[in-house]
């Protein structure tokens, strides 16, 4: 068997591997911990994406220090193997030259570096922090101006303005959403980085590291397997999952859009209504038929537009929290497949 090997270099690949393991998903967890649980703004009815949206985070610290400690494990495991390539080129060397040659006791070699080169100090992370977003100011306005009348009632019997706060909190900054979803793109994008930075070092390892013999694999053929047909498609697959979870984000976001556009589409469509009904009994001056059949149709609106907003917000709200469990039970069914629970029905 022959074996062509620096161990300078598979020290010097290991590092690289560390660095990757260390700085490079530490930024990128310093990253999630920072913008993809920032909840600002999810109130109301967004308030009850905090548990999945907590769910999918969790989900992408766990691999992110499930991929940490494993590349840590990897590049001790390399760095292992070049002290043992040291130790048994140690041992021949002692065995050949003590039988040979008797050095003089006051002699001391002369140790040149060989200092392993074209290796990266890690996958160069650059993270940009997502834009703060406003998205909910112009369905807050719509809502203002849909519900004038009724919140003008409303203040001269209260004497204060009851959707001042209430409207902007039941709507909340669905805009945080998209936010949280910019936040996983930029990760996707950082571990495919990752990825990229093991196949270009195990590119300049390989020239370096041959222990293979009339085809049959070696030490390096195993090592370069372990890096470019697990590491790299495992680093793509994490990046792929922070993308199913930008589209997630980017789904509810929509959903939730639809169903306040919705609702402020009955609450125009019977607004008007009851607006034309009242604008004609201010003008009457004495009860006519025409003024009990305007009565009957400012009631019908108004029981209309009370019935109509009670179903279809019903309807949305449950379409809402599906959304929301299907995110979770699509986090659950991952998380089950990472840990091997479909490993029994796979063929050998």
């Amino acid at each position: 068997m022959s074996v062509t090997v620096t161990p300078d270099q598979l020290d010097g690949y290991a590092g690289q591997i560390r660095a990757n393991a260390g700085s490079a998903l530490q930024t990128m967890q310093e990253y999630r911990n920072a913008h993809c649980v920032d909840y600002t703004g999810l109130t109301g009815l967004l308030h009850l994406l905090r548990v999945p949206l907590g769910v999918m985070s969790d989900w992408g610290s766990q691999l992110m220090t499930a991929a940490a400690d494993k590349l840590w494990l990897t590049a001790d495991n390399l760095a292992g193997t070049a002290q043992s390539y040291r130790d048994l080129d140690l041992a021949a060397a002692d065995e050949l030259w003590r039988t040979v040659f008797d050095a003089p006791a006051d002699h001391r070699e002369t140790d040149a570096d060989s200092p392993a080169t074209g290796y990266t100090r890690g996958a160069v992370i650059t993270l940009a922090v997502p834009a703060p977003r406003s998205d909910s100011v112009e369905m807050v306005n719509n809502v203002y101006s849909a519900l004038e009348l009724p919140n003008r009632i409303a203040t001269w019997v209260l004497g204060w303005n009851p959707l001042e706060k209430g409207v902007p909190w039941a709507i909340g900054e669905f805009g945080q959403l998209y936010r949280i979803g910019e936040a996983w793109n930029e990760l996707e994008h950082a571990f495919i980085a990752i990825g990229t930075d093991l196949t270009t070092g195990m590119d300049t390892l390989s020239v370096h590291w041959d222990s293979s013999e009339s085809g049959d694999s070696g030490a390096s053929a195993a090592f370069d397997h372990h890096i470019r047909e697990s590491w790299v498609p495992a680093m793509n697959a994490c990046g792929q999952l922070c993308d199913l979870f930008q589209q997630l984000c980017e789904q509810m976001a929509a959903a939730f859009q639809e169903m306040v556009h919705e609702l402020l589409f009955i609450l125009n469509f019977y607004g008007r209504k009851i607006k034309a009904a009242a604008k004609v009994l201010t003008e009457l001056t004495s009860l006519s038929f025409k003024a009990v059949w305007n009565i009957k149709k400012l009631v019908s609106a108004l029981y209309h537009a009370v019935v109509d907003l009670y179903e279809l917000t019903v309807l949305k709200i449950e379409m809402f929290v599906e959304c929301a469990e299907t995110l979770v039970a699509a986090g659950v069914a991952l998380r089950n497949h990472i840990r091997g629970d479909f490993e029994v029905m796979q063929s050998s």
